[in-house]
């Protein structure tokens, strides 16, 4: 796995995380936030799983464009389906400053 890069940037009221995935299989591994969140992928494809607990309540391949709402306390974790994947999290300004659990 290739190490990932990441950038955080505020629009007007929001901010988002950009998450560069190099290489088909990178991985962005389990974790969660405090407050909801959009995933978008923006370039390339993803497979996406939220969890409650153990039981997986979200799922899914997503290609760009494409915009996932994944809620607060949800473990979730992604991995790139294709070289140069491109991911935003988009929270409420403030709230990427939370910490990631």
């Amino acid at each position: 796995m290739t190490q990932l890069n990441t950038c955080e940037q505020g629009v007007s009221s929001f901010a988002r995380r950009i998450v560069n995935l190099e290489r088909k299989g990178d991985k962005v591994l389990g974790h969660k936030h405090v407050e909801d969140h959009v995933t978008r992928v923006s370039s390339g494809s993803v497979y996406l799983r939220a969890f409650d607990g153990e039981r997986v309540v979200l799922e899914g391949y997503y290609a760009a464009p494409s915009d996932i709402l994944v809620k607060r306390d949800l473990r979730h974790e992604l991995e790139a389906l294709e070289d140069n994947t491109v991911v935003h999290c988009i929270f409420e300004e403030g709230a990427n400053t939370a910490p990631i659990l």
